[in-house]
């Protein structure tokens, strides 16, 4: 029986590829390469150069490496002191099948409703030496569990257990205020009540989805699935079904040029905007102000 979790509401295979403890690692040990597999390098012992997407970093004992699918990266160890290092490689695989290239943080984020911080996605993770144990018995216990020729699935079921055990320590180092789910009920409605303010604010302001995130202090990928929960829509659909709602309080109530409420709405293209209003509304803009001006009843529709 295949092992899946359920990741961002979509379904997948948990697919174990190898788990080792290598050592006596000189010089370099890989050129510069992706796949579209996630590593987890725990280093033991010695030292050595990591580069991950073109940042370096100097590997020393107590470093968790992290590395998603696609990312590119190359390792190299100390000739003087030689790198030990255990390692776990997987793949997620989507219902087709293919591999899935998808964040362990946003994972995290995503089932924990927090935000990391910013530094963790750069640069290795310094494990506290009281933490280190945790992680190395979730990497031996796969290990012996390969030597003793368990199935596939058992070992994607010590593996679900490594990536929980990774979890809870990367919670553990950023303090207390991870440990816990940062969203209530309350505390979603109030994000949610603000940033519709916020989007209230910017009919005729140009914005981004990461301008808006920032507002609120989430990472834009965990601002769009909250405010999909709360209103059913993504921010951006909902600055643009009340640009377009602001669009028609306009052509009724003003005679300002429909290329002039384009801009103001901040749509560049009078083209665009009339196609937006079309496929929302059924008539054009010119279409809803003739019909809208020559009604005596000037409520809007």
């Amino acid at each position: 029986m295949d092992v899946h979790l359920t990741l961002f509401n979509q379904p997948y295979k948990i697919d174990h590829v190898t788990t080792n403890l290598m050592s006596g690692r000189k010089g370099r040990i890989t050129r510069t390469h992706r796949h579209p597999v996630f590593h987890f390098i725990y280093i033991t012992e010695g030292r050595g150069e990591f580069e991950i997407n073109g940042s370096v970093s100097q590997a020393e004992p107590g470093y968790l490496y992290i590395i998603h699918p696609n990312e590119w990266h190359a390792f190299s160890g100390s000739e003087e002191e030689p790198l030990c290092d255990l390692e776990s490689t997987f793949l997620l695989l989507d219902a087709c099948g293919q591999p899935a290239v998808l964040n362990y943080f946003d994972v995290i984020e995503q089932g924990r409703h927090v935000v990391l911080p910013p530094a963790l996605r750069g640069a290795p993770l310094v494990v506290p030496p009281e933490y280190r144990p945790l992680l190395v018995e979730g990497f031996e216990r796969i290990i012996d569990a390969k030597t003793s020729f368990f199935s596939k699935e058992y070992l994607s079921v010590l593996l679900l257990e490594l990536l929980a055990r990774s979890e809870e320590i990367i919670m553990r180092m950023n303090g207390p205020e991870l440990a816990q789910p940062s969203h209530s009920l309350d505390s979603v409605h109030t994000t949610a009540s603000r940033l519709k303010s916020c989007l209230h604010n910017c009919l005729d302001k140009p914005v981004t989805l990461r301008e808006l995130a920032d507002t609120v202090h989430l990472t834009p990928n965990y601002l769009c699935r909250l405010f999909k929960e709360y209103l059913g829509e993504t921010p951006m659909s909902y600055l643009q079904r009340i640009r377009l709602q602001e669009a028609r309080r306009l052509l009724t109530h003003t005679d300002l040029p429909i290329a002039a409420i384009s801009e103001k709405l901040c749509y560049e293209e009078p083209s665009y905007f009339a196609r937006l209003f079309r496929k929302r509304y059924g008539i054009s803009p010119t279409e809803y102000r003739r019909a809208r001006w020559s009604s005596s009843d000037n409520r809007l529709i």
